[in-house]
């Protein structure tokens, strides 16, 4: 086996798919996603996500955003990425404030613009508070590209925007205005099924069948 060009740090996450690490790559604090897990058919879903990640990042690289992670390398057993110094949005010390969450929108905005959708923003440990205060985010295994807006992108679009203010109704230091809470509150008959169904099913899957599970280190912080 050929050596790789890392040394780990540490471990910041473990899930059946892969091993995430703060690592070290030509003198540079990198993270490594890992698919050298031993079970073959979650190894074949591991590889699948981590092709659609790349597809992904390769497509945000060109809007220079320092907000998003860039692809540094990308192998069939793993893949580097940058390092963006930050604190996982659940482990900030205080409350974020309202120019966080327009700067957050904007991020999902410019991706939207670019006809892809994170489908992820439901889970707070994708979003980070970068060093200078800003959002990030992270993790895009599960994003979708759209070569056209199609009905399910708009779709997904109007999903992910009800996910940031949710997350600011949780996290922001002001409350949320009467067009923020109007968008919180309505939910539409599609959103309503994959709610009380997709999602249900999702978890029964992942939990149940493949026996998943999402265990962050208790020092996990991506800084």
């Amino acid at each position: 086996m050929c050596k790789r060009p890392y040394s780990i740090i540490k471990t910041l996450k473990i899930d059946m798919f892969s091993f995430v690490y703060l690592a070290l790559h030509q003198g540079h604090k990198v993270i490594i996603r890992d698919l050298n897990i031993g079970k073959r058919f979650p190894k074949i879903i591991a590889k699948f996500l981590n092709r659609n990640e790349v597809k992904i990042l390769k497509k945000i690289d060109f809007l220079k955003c320092p907000n998003f992670p860039k692809l540094i390398r990308s192998t069939s057993e793993y893949t580097i990425r940058s390092y963006l110094s930050s604190t996982p949005i659940q482990q900030s010390s205080t409350k974020l404030n309202e120019g966080f969450y327009n700067k957050a929108l904007e991020l999902v905005q410019m991706l939207h613009q670019q006809g892809i959708v994170h489908n992820d923003l439901e889970k707070p440990e994708n979003w980070i508070v970068m060093d200078n205060g800003e959002p990030g985010l992270i993790d895009f295994q599960l994003a979708k590209y759209f070569s056209k807006k199609t009905f399910l992108f708009k779709l997904l679009k109007n999903v992910e925007i009800r996910h940031v203010i949710k997350s600011k109704k949780q996290f922001c230091n002001r409350p949320l205005s009467p067009s923020e809470l109007s968008i919180l509150n309505s939910r539409g008959r599609i959103h309503k099924f994959m709610i009380q169904f997709i999602k249900p099913m999702y978890n029964f899957i992942t939990r149940k069948i493949f026996n998943y599970s999402d265990r962050n280190h208790d020092e996990y912080c991506n800084k």
